[in-house]
């Protein structure tokens, strides 16, 4: 069985389809939500125990992978927005939240 899900995003996308693959973390601003991992956000992590922030929050970040295919590029209340079907390959927690 494949999921596939339909959203709304910001802007015209260039590509008509293919792959968002970013890692994601727990988001330790606003937990329980996930955030897009990067340099920074680990930096921000160094020193810090599971008694400060929890342990999930320590977690490494987990690899994920999004597909997409345009259905059609509008526009909303003057704004451009693209139409997207949108494939959580790899299945993480709001992956296609966060991709998005």
């Amino acid at each position: 069985i494949t999921r596939q899900y339909e959203a709304l995003v910001c802007g015209h996308l260039e590509k008509d389809e293919g792959e968002i693959e970013l890692p994601l973390m727990r988001d330790y601003e606003f937990p329980p939500y996930m955030r897009v991992s990067t340099e920074e956000h680990q930096r921000a992590l160094i020193g810090l125990s599971a008694g400060d922030v929890g342990k999930k929050i320590l977690e490494s970040p987990k690899e994920s992978l999004t597909r997409y295919v345009v259905e059609g590029r509008e526009e909303v209340e003057g704004k451009e927005v693209t139409r997207v079907t949108l494939t959580s390959v790899s299945g993480r927690t709001h992956q296609l939240n966060v991709h998005c």
